[in-house]
């Protein structure tokens, strides 16, 4: 056939790939797709969600996010019909365990999509087509092409501009759900990284897991080595009430303040420092470590550690405060050693509570910190001496 004459257009169907997610005619986006024959239990939702959601909307949830990932619409809005919709945790917690569970090729799917928008517009009626419409054989009298613009054509040229003017968003891209792609200038020039993203790569280093779920671990495990070491505190605390000696005057290193000024004052100094070292993006992996006390990821050694551990300013200053007032009399009355031995002990004993309690109720992400137990002992103690 020579260009002079020309022929009906190609077919604009686009051929299926044999491997990839198939999305069924009955789907609807608002009751998704089932991913297992059984919903899941109550036990099997806490693990993915925590308690927060009751079974019927976590499973309801985690139909419609899956099939969302077979319909290539991960980044759409959920198509929920609820009072209250579910939070961008939830839905991120219900991707992440679909995707560990359940794998998918969503970028796939997401082609897929697209190729259906276009065979929908192609093969649809010229008055249903959105202002496409099929090749006509006089479509080109007064187009600047002398064989014609198809309906092809325009469809190509539509999404070509729309590429141009927002780029289109593939499933990887869709993560941060910021809604906006951040694009560099050009100028010709490497560009320094922001405050901002010299932060960022901190709080990645010091998150503990990338997993948005707590480790699976039995009550024992979650508590025991915590318990050990709450325990052997204790122990040395009974020991430095008994033991301790005061140093004379030549070893003391504030020799012209008392006592118990000087003990206030060192621990004044001592949860300052960790105050000021959350302040610090490099100390942030080994404070969340050993400085804070979260039940989902325990960490022994931050019974004592969060007991020296503030990061708002009111917090460390009201206990500071409370300490210096209170703190002061009671060592006056009992000496450093028994001193310490109360501040210690009461400390550790309130960081192991919480944790056992937050625990026991499923409280996983919740973080505590603060020498607030360390003082409610010291004030209980200086109570229980001045009753009268």
């Amino acid at each position: 056939m020579s260009r002079d004459e020309p022929g009906p257009p190609r077919s604009a169907t686009i051929p299926r790939r044999d491997d990839s997610p198939l999305l069924p005619e009955n789907y609807h986006a608002d009751e998704g797709l089932s991913f297992r024959t059984r919903a899941l239990s109550q036990a099997e939702i806490d693990q993915v969600f925590g308690r927060r959601i009751d079974p019927g909307r976590a499973n309801r949830l985690l139909r419609v996010l899956h099939g969302r990932r077979i319909a290539g619409t991960v980044g759409d809005a959920l198509p929920l019909s609820e009072s209250t919709p579910p939070t961008e945790q939830l839905v991120d917690q219900g991707l992440a365990w679909l995707r560990q569970n359940y794998p998918v090729d969503e970028t796939t799917a997401y082609e897929q999509r697209m190729e259906r928008e276009v065979r929908q517009k192609t093969e649809s009626r010229p008055d249903q087509g959105g202002g496409f419409t099929l090749y006509q054989p006089q479509m080109g009298i007064n187009s600047r092409n002398v064989y014609g613009e198809s309906g092809l054509d325009a469809i190509r040229e539509h999404y070509n501009r729309q590429r141009t003017e927002k780029p289109m968003l593939y499933p990887e891209e869709l993560k941060g759900r910021t809604g906006t792609l951040q694009t560099a200038a050009r100028t010709g020039q490497l560009q320094q990284p922001t405050r901002a993203e010299k932060n960022q790569a901190y709080v990645e280093r010091a998150q503990i897991t990338k997993d948005p779920r707590p480790p699976v671990m039995s009550m024992v495990q979650r508590l025991l080595p915590s318990a050990l070491f709450t325990g052997a505190v204790l122990l040395f605390s009974i020991y430095l009430a008994d033991q301790y000696t005061p140093p004379p005057g030549s070893g003391r290193l504030w020799p012209d303040l008392p006592p118990a000024a000087a003990t206030i004052f060192g621990l004044v100094i001592a949860n300052t420092a960790i105050f000021v070292g959350w302040r610090i993006p490099m100390c942030w992996r080994f404070l969340n470590r050993h400085f804070l006390n979260v039940p989902g990821y325990p960490f022994s050694t931050s019974m004592l550690g969060s007991v020296f551990s503030h990061q708002a300013p009111w917090h460390l200053v009201f206990n500071m405060t409370v300490l210096w007032i209170v703190g002061t009399r009671l060592h006056d009355q009992i000496g450093r050693g028994k001193f310490l031995a109360v501040y210690l002990s009461s400390g550790v004993f309130g960081s192991f509570a919480s944790l056992a309690g937050n625990s026991m109720l499923g409280r996983f992400a919740v973080s505590s910190l603060g020498a607030s137990g360390a003082i409610s002992g010291v004030f209980a103690a200086w109570c229980c001496l001045n009753m009268k």
